[in-house]
């Protein structure tokens, strides 16, 4: 097993924890894939743009695990700042699609 540390670069750190929150995500461990997400989002430097669209990702995954565990005040928080910056952000289409795409479906938890 490899140790995660953040003597690694952070953005790389913070990519790796985003992954393994993505991993629990899906596997249905939605308190371990929120924890991972929220220590992500800490991690990542986004003085570096060029890792904004990785910190994005993770952000909408993490509304989803949040909605998912049946935090929905708190996915919905999430979901209207990614919508509001969505615009924004100088990312490539087909990843502000990726995101757009988890979006609808925290949206769907949100609706009930």
């Amino acid at each position: 097993m490899v140790k995660l540390t953040k003597d690694i670069n952070r953005n790389e750190y913070a990519d790796t924890m985003s992954l393994l929150g993505y991993v629990y995500l899906r596997m249905g461990d939605y308190q371990k894939s929120i924890q991972s997400f929220e220590e992500s989002l800490r991690s990542f430097d986004l003085r570096y743009k060029n890792f904004e669209e990785r910190y994005y990702i993770a952000k909408a995954h993490y509304a989803l695990a949040l909605a998912k565990y049946g935090k929905i005040d708190e996915a919905k928080l999430i979901v209207e700042d990614v919508d509001r910056k969505i615009g924004q952000l100088n990312i490539r289409p087909e990843i502000e699609e990726v995101i757009k795409n988890i979006i609808e479906e925290v949206n769907g938890y949100l609706q009930g």
